[in-house]
């Protein structure tokens, strides 16, 4: 028999838009007028509410610790990206706008 780990995630939109994606979720609750998410943040916990009214929407799931590993890895390859095209734009207006 085969044991896996698991954690609650969630992923969050917002007016049908992709904002974030959590994991470590302590505890997720839908209500009538929105979503109650308790999220472990370094070793507390902090709970968020977002209102159905603002165009949130949460969507649980299940989490394992080799998929959370994934996409933290790939979070950080396109923040460093993101990063890079920044700096790479700041550098070209500078030389071509500089005074």
């Amino acid at each position: 028999m085969k044991t896996r780990q698991m954690y609650l995630g969630c992923i969050i939109t917002r007016g049908g838009i992709y904002i974030d994606t959590w994991h470590n979720v302590a505890s997720f609750q839908e209500i009538e007028k929105g979503y109650i998410v308790e999220h472990i943040i370094d070793n507390h916990i902090v709970v968020f509410v977002f209102a159905k009214e603002n165009d949130y929407r949460i969507y649980e799931f299940w989490d394992t610790p080799d998929l959370m590993q994934k996409h933290i890895e790939e979070t950080k390859f396109i923040e460093s990206k993101i990063d890079e095209t920044f700096e790479q734009i700041t550098k070209e207006l500078e030389e071509n706008y500089a005074n």
